[in-house]
């Protein structure tokens, strides 16, 4: 339910981010062409409408993916690693690139190898020799049994 409604709204940002460069688009090739005045007042203003729409999708995916990286007890990445972090122009906060969510998911998943590989090999060392025991008292309670049956039968 969650993930469909993040999937929703990142879409719906996407659409009004595309709609939004296909209004400024053209008026930004013209004015490139003309008026550089012109030209740098029309991209930073439609660099500043973008980060509206952009900005509280960002901010949620940041909250959620640093939820999950504590939720794991992973160490979250600091706002000095370089590239993984950016400024949000309109509040000030850090929000996660793209490639800072690809560092959590990548630690996350390191994570549950090594816990899942910690498991395997309690498994492999506790669990298989106890087995191969059993398996081989078994057996060798069989032959004695097998032989005190035969001794009686011959007697």
């Amino acid at each position: 339910m969650i993930f469909d409604k993040r999937w929703r709204e990142e879409r719906t940002a996407k659409r009004k981010v595309q709609e939004l460069n296909d209004v400024y688009e053209p008026k930004i090739q013209k004015a490139e062409r003309t008026d550089n005045d012109q030209y740098q007042g029309l991209l930073a203003e439609f660099f500043h409408e973008r980060d509206v729409i952009e900005d509280p999708v960002k901010r949620a995916r940041t909250r959620i993916w640093m939820a999950k990286g504590a939720e794991q007890g992973i160490k979250i990445p600091t706002t000095d690693e370089r590239g993984l972090w950016e400024r949000s122009v309109l509040t000030g906060e850090f929000n996660l690139t793209d490639e800072g969510v690809a560092e959590i998911r990548r630690r996350i998943t390191t994570d549950k190898e090594e816990r899942l590989r910690y498991r395997t090999v309690w498994l492999r060392d506790i669990v298989a020799p106890v087995t191969a025991l059993l398996s081989t008292t078994l057996g060798i309670l069989s032959t004695i049994l097998g032989l005190l049956v035969m001794l009686r039968s011959c007697k």
